[in-house]
């Protein structure tokens, strides 16, 4: 060992490296948990089509005047709140009538919140309790439908646009008004905040319309806003169809057999590439997104939530003049050995499918 390796500063250097590796380690594996909670949103949603259907005709409905919608999801909520919840609920929708005692507080009160605000302070409040979480893991199919809605069928945007044609038309009261534009208000903030929705996805809805006012002032006020940056798919919605179910199968079996007897990530590296160069996804994913996906799909096999070497891997096998873009060092032998395993494991894929197709 060197006198630098001995050394004060040698220790405090890999002291570094060792604090930079793991603090890596741990945004990769919030990211991926994160990726995972709403992959088994997705999921619910693939095995439950029927159930979506029926709460997207029903919010249909309530364009013609049916409250079923409303009234459902306001039974939901107070289901899920606590008592003071529900108070602090109550309290708010006084404060918007005017001619209440709640509503003159709200005007001339020095420490007057608007309603986004006080919705956000009171949903930390009550929605952090354990009883509430175990209300949202038993499966309800509205609420379910609802959480899918909201965050991937772009759910706050459609409710924005009712709010706007039932509360916000030349017919309406300046308090209907008032209130309609307030709700609109909350759900485009709590869009950004809680769903990355971008920007984009309410600016189609602010140009015309009687909402247009306070989709532009709410716009123009929320600086920075990209929406979410990884794509969430299930691995039965990237392959093509109709051969999701038979593909998926085929992967399953493939991937127990390498583990059976090799236990290393670099199998979906393989995988990918074979599905990639054989034409069997319906789209153009990157690494992770397929590498997040397996997790949610094959728990049981093991895989773990780091892919920096697998997606490396994948990127030089698909790339036949060397130029990978990483700085990982991989072999001239690791990655033959790749393209070989890719082609094979492509080709039984295909075959999969018809016994004639490759």
């Amino acid at each position: 060992m060197t006198k630098f390796e001995q050394s004060e500063d040698a220790k405090y250097i890999k002291e570094g490296i060792h604090a930079y590796l793991e603090d890596k380690k741990r945004e990769t594996q919030e990211a991926v948990n994160k990726d995972l909670n709403l992959l088994s949103l997705r999921r619910w949603h693939y095995e439950h089509p029927g159930d979506y259907q029926e709460f997207a005709n029903l919010f249909a409905k309530a364009y013609e005047g049916d409250m079923t919608f409303i009234l459902k999801g306001m039974s939901y909520l107070a289901e899920m709140l606590s008592l003071n919840g529900i108070k602090g609920i109550t309290e708010l929708l006084e404060s918007l009538c005017p001619g209440t005692e709640s509503y003159n507080r709200a005007q001339f009160g020095s420490n007057y919140q608007q309603v986004h605000e006080k919705l956000t302070a009171l949903f930390a409040s009550t929605f952090n309790q354990e009883a509430t979480k175990q209300k949202l893991l038993h499966n309800n199919p509205f609420m379910c439908s609802a959480f899918y809605w909201m965050i991937f069928d772009d759910g706050f945007v459609k409710m924005g646009d009712l709010l706007s044609k039932t509360m916000m038309g030349e017919n309406s009261s300046v308090w209907q008004k008032g209130f309609g534009g307030q709700f609109i208000r909350s759900l485009m903030l709590t869009s950004f905040d809680k769903a990355a929705y971008t920007k984009g996805a309410w600016k189609a809805m602010g140009k015309n319309g009687a909402a247009k006012e306070v989709v532009s002032s709410t716009l123009q006020a929320s600086k920075g806003r990209r929406g979410r940056k990884q794509v969430c798919v299930l691995l039965e919605e990237m392959l093509i169809q109709p051969y999701a179910e038979l593909l998926t199968n085929g992967i399953e079996t493939i991937l127990t057999e390498w583990m059976e007897t090799n236990a290393t990530d670099s199998v979906l590296a393989y995988i990918f590439a074979a599905l990639t160069n054989g034409g069997l996804l319906n789209d153009s994913y990157n690494y992770r997104t397929f590498h997040t996906a397996i997790l949610e799909r094959f728990p049981s096999l093991g895989f773990k939530s780091g892919f920096d070497w697998a997606e490396a891997l994948y990127c030089a096998i698909i790339n036949e003049h060397g130029d990978y873009g990483y700085n990982l060092s991989l072999s001239e032998k690791t990655i033959q050995t790749g393209r070989e395993q890719a082609k094979l494991m492509e080709i039984r894929l295909r075959t999969l499918l018809s016994p004639n197709i490759y």
